[in-house]
């Protein structure tokens, strides 16, 4: 509960106000759950209360930053990185388009700026944006058990969003395989077909969420291959059921071993100042 105090056309918290989430229509779904279930926060609707904008994409999501009179915090999603540093199209074909150097001060003296790996804070500094770390995962990350298991038959699992198969890394599956022969690779998410020339690839396609866990629930290695990223569910919740991880993204806690990642991340996670069930 809140209570607010008229002061002209805007309002002034006082006490203990739960965060708002606006959540880019650009983003797109496939999480494990929603901000709002993880989070504790609440749909968009007000523009003086706390509000965390959950991707930053083009000019709309900037609008609406812009337009927010209250206490907002920007949640970088990762592509939305890249598309703020190319610089938002201002017409449709991106022939007109605003200079990061310029929106990116304003930025980060009007918000708090979060993201979730060293990769994306450093871009952001590039262009003036000083935004802090911190992985998430939206779902209940503690009821992902361990179950990693010995076996003499290794499996590794990658997946893949919208058959963007270069940034996914998965022109190297190929090479992968041949190099490690005994590892069988298990593929997911593509929707167009994929040439491989490897046995050792296993192609599964697109799965629901609750097949996929199923299946990779009793392998042993995850691979994430990108080199510009967020914080994958495919880590986090390897990191969970202790499984090894390769990722092109260094990633520090991985080198505290299974046990010890799993224990970081759960210490870790979701560490955020609109985050009320924490």
């Amino acid at each position: 509960m809140y209570s607010r105090l008229l002061l002209g056309k805007y309002y002034i918290e006082m006490i203990n106000t739960k965060w708002q989430c606006r959540i880019s229509p650009t983003l797109g779904n496939g999480f494990a759950g929603t901000p709002n279930e993880t989070w504790g926060t609440t749909d968009y609707k007000d523009i003086v209360l706390p509000t965390v904008f959950f991707g930053c994409y083009g000019l709309p999501d900037l609008f609406a930053v812009r337009q927010h009179r209250g206490r907002k915090a920007i949640f970088w999603a990762g592509t939305d990185v890249t598309y703020f540093i190319n610089g938002y199209w201002l017409d449709d074909r991106g022939e007109f388009r605003l200079d990061p150097k310029i929106v990116g001060p304003y930025l980060n003296r009007y918000c708090e700026n979060w993201c979730e790996n060293d990769i994306e804070r450093i871009e952001l500094a590039r262009f003036g944006i000083d935004a802090k770390v911190c992985p998430s995962y939206l779902g209940d990350i503690k009821k992902i058990r361990p179950s990693y298991n010995k076996s003499h038959i290794l499996k590794a699992y990658i997946s893949v969003s919208g058959d963007d198969f270069k940034a996914y890394g998965w022109d190297k599956l190929d090479i992968l395989a041949k190099e490690n022969p005994k590892i069988l690779f298990y593929c997911y998410g593509n929707v167009k077909p994929f040439q491989v020339h490897e046995r050792n690839i296993i192609l599964r396609g697109r799965l629901t969420q609750k097949q996929m866990d199923k299946e990779i629930k009793k392998m042993h290695y995850a691979l994430r291959l990108n080199k510009h990223d967020g914080f994958s569910e495919i880590i986090a919740k390897a990191v969970m059921m202790e499984h090894s991880v390769i990722s092109a993204i260094k990633y520090p806690f991985l080198a505290l071993g299974r046990k010890g990642a799993r224990k970081w991340l759960l210490q870790n996670v979701n560490r955020f100042p609109w985050n009320s069930k924490i």
